[in-house]
């Protein structure tokens, strides 16, 4: 399984990558909607789902770069959303089901979970996203 890390924080990139790889994922990093953008002229790049910081450099959004890449590959790619700061209502997030949101420090557990979950549904989600939601606190 495919898995997007997207994390503005060279350190906590490494440390999450290294750990999904560990756990049988194979693990693109982006640092930014740059990086994305070079994945995605890759035909070849269709993850199976994306973890993301909530909030990154340069004023740039997790929300706002999965939105890019689902419009982009034309299909509701999982995303798990991580931040220290997650609010029940955090903007830009509802309408990309299926989807997770996760504090920090991540429960790694939990996270192999919601990839799990992901992996059985994400055929099912059609690109605009789908009716369920999951939120993790």
């Amino acid at each position: 399984r495919r898995i997007l890390l997207i994390d503005d924080d060279e350190a906590v990139a490494a440390a999450t990558s290294l750990w999904l790889k560990t756990e049988g994922f194979d693990v693109d990093v982006a640092r930014g909607s740059a990086d994305v953008t070079k994945y995605l002229t890759d035909p070849d790049f269709v993850p199976d789902a994306i973890v993301s910081d909530l909030h990154l450099q340069e004023a740039e959004s997790g929300p706002d770069i999965v939105h890019q890449i689902r419009q982009r590959l034309g299909r509701a790619v999982p995303v798990i959303f991580v931040s220290g700061e997650i609010q029940p209502k955090t903007p830009g997030v509802g309408d990309l089901e299926p989807m997770r949101l996760m504090t920090k420090p991540v429960d790694t557990n939990e996270m192999l979970r919601a990839l799990s979950d992901f992996a059985v549904r994400a055929s099912a989600v059609p690109a605009s996203g789908g009716r369920h939601r999951e939120v993790l606190r």
